[in-house]
């Protein structure tokens, strides 16, 4: 009993040596692999002068190109009706076709107007020669004036009769009222037709109206008359000369305003009525702001700094972006004119970092 309680103890201790000595390397191990990373990380000389590029930040006026995009929309369309009633015996369109001003659209039958002006100008005739007649039995105290008098009114509503006819016949014939292109049609030959029913959808396209809205900052940059380069998706190719025709009075909830821009249509490059088109316009500010090249930006626009640099040390500086305009950034706030920022080296920096300007 003696002998298996030795060898107990025996193995015991045997594996507390074992353990021992495990735990003793593994420590060991553990140490000499932190001396090999801490060897291989890098510890910045703050002793040491990093090289950099600055410039000095000024005031100059600010120009750009802005490019804004809109609609066609024609210079004119019209709903062409008609103004009378009755079965329409021609048809003188189709879509799509294009019509001179005066040109037939449809014609609605006459028949019963027009004998209606036959009875109504043997009338007017009549009418005329009863007038006449009294006038001479008036002047030789022949019969009263007032038979003369009614004479004179019989004639009056004649004439007046003739003339609505004339009117009615007239309107049996529907023309087109200006230049233009039919879009759509909207009856056939045969058709029964009442006063006030659309026939065909007009369009002008000889000009068109370019209609971009235009924010209220940028809305100062136009007048009526101006001259304006328009361009298209379409015609990459073809450039087009466009005379600003009205600049909004009213904006929207957006506080963007319409501005309407004329554009003489090409037979050339020849635009629709609701194609894309865009026109491009210099902004220049009135006044002169804080300039920053686009290279001394660190971060984003949303939230943007630079390395200011003050007495051979660079400090990140947050700033306020404004405008941009190209490779140069109006700056809002965050520096002063005569200010020295870094523009080559930021990588290598960070705040306070001690520089050496090249």
């Amino acid at each position: 009993m003696k002998t298996n309680t030795n060898k107990k103890i025996w193995r015991l201790a045997l594996a507390g040596v074992v353990l021992i000595s495990l735990g003793a390397w593994t420590y060991s191990t553990l140490m000499e692999n932190k001396e090999a990373v801490e060897g291989r990380v890098y510890e910045r000389d703050f002793t040491r002068h990093t090289p950099v590029q600055v410039t000095t930040v000024k005031k100059k006026s600010l120009s750009q190109t802005n490019r804004l995009l809109g609609t066609f929309e024609p210079k004119r369309e019209l709903e062409v009706k008609v103004q009378t009633q009755g079965e329409i015996i021609r048809e003188a369109i189709s879509e799509g076709q294009s019509v001179k001003a005066g040109a037939m659209i449809a014609k609605v039958d006459d028949e019963q107007l027009r004998f209606q002006l036959i009875a109504a100008e043997a009338e007017l005739q009549d009418a005329k020669q009863e007038v006449v007649r009294y006038k001479n039995l008036t002047e030789n105290d022949a019969v009263a004036k007032v038979q003369l008098d009614n004479a004179q009114l019989r004639l009056a509503k004649a004439e007046s009769q003739v003339g609505v006819l004339n009117k009615q016949i007239q309107q049996t014939t529907v023309r087109a009222p200006f230049d233009g292109v039919i879009t759509s049609k909207m009856f056939e030959k045969g058709t029964i037709v009442a006063p006030g029913m659309p026939l065909a959808h007009l369009v002008e396209i000889s000009t068109l109206k370019l209609i971009v809205q235009v924010s209220e900052e940028d809305l100062l940059a136009f007048q009526e008359g101006q001259v304006v380069k328009v361009s298209t998706d379409v015609h990459p190719e073809a450039s087009y000369q466009g005379i600003v025709s009205m600049v909004g009075a009213m904006g929207d909830a957006s506080h963007n305003f319409p501005v309407h821009v004329t554009v003489e249509n090409s037979e050339e490059y020849p635009l629709r009525a609701g194609m894309y088109g865009s026109i491009q316009f210099d902004h220049s500010g009135s006044q002169e702001k804080l300039v920053i090249p686009r290279n001394a930006l660190v971060g984003s626009s949303r939230n943007a700094g630079v390395y200011k640099v003050e007495d051979s040390i660079a400090y990140l500086q947050e700033i306020v972006l404004g405008t941009s305009t190209g490779e140069e950034l109006e700056v809002i706030s965050g520096l002063q004119s005569g200010d020295q920022i870094v523009i080559n080296g930021q990588i290598n920096l960070t705040d306070s970092t001690v520089v050496v300007i090249r």
